[in-house]
């Protein structure tokens, strides 16, 4: 079995979708942060963004 078989599934567009909105609409966190953490993104990156939002929330 190859790495690209092995993959977990993702989906990227999802991802930044979900960041987009939660740069438009920064009260949508309330509703995504109890499922949504960090370690759900694939794209590291996504995740450092991701966590950065919590944390600016977090000082609000």
């Amino acid at each position: 079995m190859s790495t690209i078989e092995r993959l977990p599934p993702h989906n990227l567009e999802a991802e930044e979708a979900v960041l987009g909105s939660l740069l438009i609409d920064p009260d949508a966190i309330y509703d995504v942060a109890n499922f949504l953490h960090p370690h759900d993104f694939y794209k590291v990156q996504n995740k450092w963004i991701y966590e950065a939002i919590l944390a600016l929330n977090e000082r609000r």
